[in-house]
């Protein structure tokens, strides 16, 4: 007698595409034997509403913090001081690759909406860890940069 074994969940959908605020998110069925359920479940997230927002922020703190952690090892250290901060550095920076590039998404459109969430936190880090002030010019250009992110998420053509 054969009995039918269930399907894992993420084999249910097959291909699939999702527009999430804006982003594509695209999926597809992996090669013999690979799970994509964390990828599917990451993916799955992204397509909430909001879920883009998060993953942007979420990134963009990361890319900052990890790039502030290499700055101080470079300009505000020294000696085996220099060790920890690099380290850390280069473990948040590999984190932070590895969250913008798990989901599957339109990658040109991302990176373009991704500039503005790294803009902000750049922005707010500068502020409170290296007590630096924004400027005139950096708060114009910061317009211009949101601006432009918005033509991108917005602009239907």
């Amino acid at each position: 007698m054969l009995i039918a074994q269930p399907r894992p969940p993420w084999e249910w959908l097959g291909s699939y595409c999702i527009v999430a605020n804006g982003i594509h998110v695209r999926g597809g069925r992996s090669r013999a034997g690979e799970s994509e359920y964390p990828m599917r479940t990451l993916d799955q997230i992204v397509a909430l509403p909001g879920g883009v927002f998060v993953f942007l922020s979420v990134a963009a703190l990361l890319e900052v913090l990890g790039d502030s952690f290499l700055q101080s090892a470079l300009h505000r250290s020294s000696g085996l001081a220099r060790v920890v901060p690099f380290v850390v550095g280069a473990g948040v920076l590999t984190l932070y690759g590895t969250v913008v590039n798990v989901p599957r998404w339109d990658f040109g459109k991302l990176l373009g909406v991704y500039v503005v969430f790294f803009f902000i936190c750049a922005q707010l880090v500068a502020k409170v860890r290296f007590n630096q002030p924004t400027t005139r010019p950096a708060l114009l250009g910061g317009l211009l940069i949101v601006a432009g992110g918005m033509i991108i998420s917005f602009w239907k053509g």
